[in-house]
């Protein structure tokens, strides 16, 4: 089972969410980046770094030689993060244009569609599920706005943690906002169910052994579905990898066929 990243949670009571869901892509935060100029115009005598480089705020970038006084000034990093985009060459006059761009990622925002029918229920400092195709976090709303270009729905934003890279640019992305909850007596997350010979199914375990149990299943949100019937609150169940148990299962099936 430890091989197989089977695991088991103990079973509780908890809460079912009431969740309306939106569309939407990852965005740059604004702050994030950062454009390199100098400050008197004159010749780039020395480059520090590269496209790719990680760089800290305050580190020497560029160097240059005044067109007026023919003194060299250094331009240093305004904050930490990586340089995205160069422009200097040595030799050549800055000219007043970006020398380099700087970019940190570690925070990007959910931009969320939400249309005229979900604005009564959708506000600020709700709770949101944003999910892709690998990754789940739960952050807040931030903040709505009407969106730009005349188009027919408002955007939400959510701010997120993205220092682990989890969250590139334009990926497209759902959002669970959270609208009310209430009580049931038993919640499991809703990968601990599985479907066996046409019942739903999870797996309790006993001992060193793993049991299929049929239940009845009630509301879910995102994550969690209320257990009905074939649960009881302190038992062991799987929550994880549990299709490996069904595999096994008919696995044994067809082997007493035979």
């Amino acid at each position: 089972a430890k091989q197989n990243g089977i695991k088991t949670i103990t079973v509780t009571s908890g809460v079912i969410r009431e969740e309306e869901v939106v569309y939407g892509k990852i965005v740059a935060d604004p702050a994030s980046l950062a454009h390199v100029n100098a400050r008197f115009t004159g010749v780039i005598k020395a480059i520090k770094v590269n496209i790719g480089d990680d760089v800290k705020k305050g580190e020497t970038l560029v160097i240059i030689e005044s067109n007026e006084s023919l003194n060299q000034y250094s331009i240093k990093a305004p904050m930490s993060g990586r340089v995205v985009a160069r422009q200097a060459n040595i030799g050549a006059l800055t000219n007043g244009e970006n020398l380099l761009t700087i970019a940190n990622f570690d925070v990007v925002w959910a931009q969320l569609s939400v249309f005229p029918n979900q604005l009564s229920k959708i506000s600020a400092k709700q709770q949101v599920l944003i999910q892709s195709t690998e990754f789940n976090q739960s952050a807040q709303i931030s903040y709505l706005t009407p969106s730009l270009n005349d188009k027919p729905y408002s955007l939400a934003y959510v701010k997120l943690n993205n220092k682990t890279n989890k969250w590139p640019l334009g990926s497209a992305i759902k959002g669970a906002v959270t609208t009310s909850q209430h009580s049931v007596p038993i919640v499991v997350p809703k990968e601990a169910i599985q479907e066996f010979e046409g019942n739903s199914v999870v797996f309790i375990k006993e001992g060193n052994e793993y049991h299929p149990s049929a239940v009845k299943t009630g509301a879910s949100d995102a994550i969690n579905i209320a257990i009905i019937e074939g649960l009881n609150v302190g038992e062991s169940v799987v929550v994880k990898n549990s299709y490996l148990l069904v595999a096994d299962l008919k696995k044994s099936e067809a082997g007493h066929e035979h």
